[in-house]
């Protein structure tokens, strides 16, 4: 039988969390037996690409949030886990639960999909929303001092105590944006406290200090740094390049995977739960209509004007949540966003090291 969980439970969800929106509806949990391989499942939307099919992407487990130190958490852990995946979201976290809201988006899901279907459990907690400078994950490998890093060992201690995972239970470490290199620091804390972490799943992350050797993921988007030339290459590239390149140099095993910038078509409002083909077909319009972008769905403007673009759309927009539209923006426009569309190759590249 499932241990009950020991962590003071802030939202007991009776069904799936949809990206991107506090409304749920029920759901049934994945039956497939741990060990399954990662496949294109539409039901559980992560059936995704440039043309297509779109189709509403949702969670499809209840998870369980709690709180811990005053940060929220987020915890779905099967009966039998065939091991765990632990996220850490790069952005800043002024108030409780920002870190958490953000993991559990629309783009996020499909990764969590796939692993849950391969019997993944997935746990997550958030940095310090008290931190008075930068409200971010702390850098200081010094776990002595490291409240952060003191935080998420405290976590997983709580999680095995009252739930089906163990110490033993395999880690992959999947992080965003600058949360890249406290993935860095936090892999030796957690190899030190006995935890046995296999994998990291990089996300548009800064990883220069990287200095791992377990199999790792890059996924990158082609214009993430297009207005910082300090860590843009000649070829384009980011630093994400780079700490593949130096990991493979070192004879070690990574996946990279650039994320090519795509026209933004009124499909693509269908991945979205709340989203019908006539509210697509508006959103659309609408972008067109205000010179963001031609009849194609290609953008009409430099890219280092993305942001500019976003808040004229969404102050003129007369769609629901607008917001919901510009995150699709980012993604097409492969700027600094977490883009699921590498998920089931993540998965496959990933799967054989659990």
């Amino acid at each position: 039988m499932r241990k009950a969980f020991g962590i003071l439970l802030l939202t007991a969800c009776s069904g799936k969390e949809t990206a991107g929106d506090d409304d749920a509806t029920d759901v049934t949990p994945p039956t497939q037996a741990p060990g399954g391989d990662c496949v294109a499942d539409g039901a559980a939307g992560t059936t995704w690409g440039e043309q297509g099919p779109f189709i509403p992407v949702t969670a499809i487990v209840t998870y369980e949030f709690g709180e811990l130190d005053g940060r929220v958490t987020r915890i779905y852990v099967p009966e039998h886990p065939r091991a765990v995946a632990i996220p850490f979201e790069g952005r800043k976290v002024y108030h409780a639960g920002d870190g958490i809201k953000e993991s559990g988006s629309l783009e996020w899901q499909p990764l969590w999909n796939e692993l849950i279907q391969s019997g993944f459990a997935v746990v997550a907690t958030e940095a310090n929303p008290e931190e008075v400078d930068d409200h971010d994950w702390d850098l200081n490998p010094n776990l002595d001092v490291n409240d952060d890093m003191q935080h998420v060992l405290a976590f997983l201690e709580q999680v095995v105590d009252s739930t089906p995972l163990e110490t033993s239970t395999p880690i992959l470490l999947v992080s965003f944006s600058g949360a890249g290199n406290f993935v860095n620091i936090i892999a030796p804390a957690l190899t030190d406290a006995g935890y046995d972490v296999r994998a990291a799943d990089i996300h548009d992350g800064s990883t220069w200090l990287w200095d791992n050797d377990f199999p790792t993921v890059w996924v990158t988007q082609s214009n993430e740094f297009a207005d910082d030339t300090d860590i843009t290459r000649e070829d384009g590239q980011g630093h994400a390049a780079t700490s593949y390149e130096e990991h493979i140099a070192k004879g070690n095993v990574g996946l990279y995977l650039p994320t090519p910038e795509i026209p933004f078509t009124p499909n693509r409002m269908l991945r979205h739960p709340d989203y019908d083909a006539a509210m697509a077909t508006q959103a659309f319009d609408e972008a067109v209509r205000l010179g963001i972008m031609d009849a194609g769905g290609n953008r009409l403007f430099d890219i280092l004007d993305y942001e500019y673009n976003e808040k004229l759309y969404e102050n003129e927009s007369v769609s629901p949540g607008p917001a919901r539209v510009t995150e699709q923006f980012e993604v097409v426009w492969a700027v600094h966003r977490y883009n699921g569309v590498h998920a089931i190759e993540e998965c496959r590249f990933l799967i054989p090291y659990f």
